[in-house]
């Protein structure tokens, strides 16, 4: 193998290896938040969550149920992958993405939370 090839494979390995790092690191932070707001579906009220998460970045009303939505964002994670297999040349490419959390919680009439979800980017 030559050196050429030898640094494409590990590139693409740790291409691989953040890539899967990334996806556990979701997979957790979601169990997390499963364990804390499950339990509290049908019997935490709207000052509980105030409590618990602060004051929501985000309100909405529709008709008698409320949603709230909360942000967190962790910054921005980049990356770099370069390949020497290009007709013209090596090929190099870049990316960011910000890594959050955003997390949405739905009330009803009472003000006592229905349902909650989230969305996990890292």
């Amino acid at each position: 193998m030559n050196n050429t090839a030898l640094r494409a494979f590990f590139a693409t390995l740790m291409l691989v290896l953040v890539a899967a790092c990334a996806q556990m690191a979701v997979k957790n932070r979601i169990k997390e938040y499963k364990a804390l707001l499950n339990p509290m579906v049908g019997t935490a009220t709207q000052p509980d969550i105030v409590r618990q998460f602060g004051a929501p970045q985000d309100r909405q009303t529709i008709t008698s149920i409320e949603v709230w939505t909360y942000y967190q964002s962790f910054g921005t994670r980049g990356g770099a992958y370069v390949s020497p297999y290009n007709q013209y040349g090596a090929y190099a490419t870049t990316q960011a993405h910000e890594v959050y959390d955003r997390l949405t919680f739905t009330f009803n009439a009472a003000g006592v939370l229905e349902s909650w979800r989230v969305y996990v980017q890292r």
